[in-house]
């Protein structure tokens, strides 16, 4: 392969950039199961106790917020955008415009 003039740049270009962010993704997604197969309800989503049964768990769905898509067995849905930090800029305003897409701000 030839020099192809391209300057490396700092962004996020794809290999190993985004390992911390999968890991984190993957630890929620696993807490998410680990609640599961604990029957345990699974807190911190504003949703009641009875309700939060989890019942499976999806990761990289097609819906605006893809991140973990978790289904409770009394049918509720949880979307989950999974972000290790989030600041102001590209990256936030992304991860909001899908909620506000979808009718939801």
């Amino acid at each position: 392969m030839g020099n192809t003039g391209a300057a490396a740049s700092r962004g996020s270009i794809g290999g190993a950039s985004g390992d911390a962010g999968v890991k984190y993704r993957r630890g929620v997604a696993a807490y998410a199961v680990a609640c599961g197969l604990a029957g345990v309800p699974l807190g911190g989503l504003e949703i009641a106790e009875a309700d939060a049964q989890v019942d499976a768990v999806i990761l990289e769905t097609d819906a605006e917020v893809d991140d973990i898509r978790v289904v409770f067995t009394s049918s509720w849905v949880a979307d989950i955008q999974a972000k290790r930090t989030l600041r102001r800029g590209p990256i936030f305003d992304k991860a909001v415009s899908g909620p506000r897409r979808a009718g939801w701000g």
